[in-house]
């Protein structure tokens, strides 16, 4: 029998830090950097549509940039939603059944530019829905069923939103 007999290079110290990397990379999914199950990841980009996703998937990375969840089976969105998601640049949620958005559930998201809540059942907004995103720039309302925006809020939207074509005209928009 022939046998070879081995002195590991390594001493103790650096034993113990290949330990502790192998522990931090292990955690590195629990942490929320992993793409979530039936998702496609590019970077910190995250693509989760017509994955019949009841609510945000929960694995999402937290300084994600963009996160669609197009094409799902969302009914309502909560208080706080998306209030880790503070990285957000762009949020898709069109062409869900949301039919509830719960005040503040866009909190957090001050870098967010672009919104598409398209496609949904929306007939009514909170005051304060938008009032966080001071960085807006793009909301999509459109095919939805909304009765009216809250005049203190169309005051102060500085931003380009769209909505349906035959959505009424009024004064407090400004809309023509």
């Amino acid at each position: 029998m022939f046998c070879l007999h081995f002195k590991w290079p390594l001493g103790a110290p650096m034993l113990a830090a290949i330990y502790a990397m192998s522990m931090v990379l292990k955690m590195l999914p629990a942490l929320g950097m992993a793409c979530p199950p039936k998702c496609r990841c590019e970077k910190l980009l995250f693509y989760c549509d017509s994955q019949g996703f009841r609510s945000v998937p929960n694995t999402t990375d937290k300084g994600s940039l963009g996160l669609s969840l197009r094409h799902n089976h969302i009914t309502e969105l909560e208080r706080d939603q998306f209030a880790s998601f503070s990285q957000l640049t762009w949020l898709h949620l069109d062409h869900n059944q949301i039919s509830t958005v719960k005040e503040d559930a866009f909190q957090g998201l001050y870098k967010l530019k672009e919104l598409i809540l398209s496609s949904n059942k929306i007939f009514y907004l909170p005051n304060t829905t938008f009032t966080q995103l001071i960085n807006l720039q793009n909301l999509d309302l459109s095919f939805n069923q909304l009765a009216l925006l809250w005049p203190s809020e169309a005051a102060d939207l500085a931003f380009t939103f769209q909505l349906p074509a035959d959505y009424p005209s009024t004064p407090v928009l400004g809309l023509s």
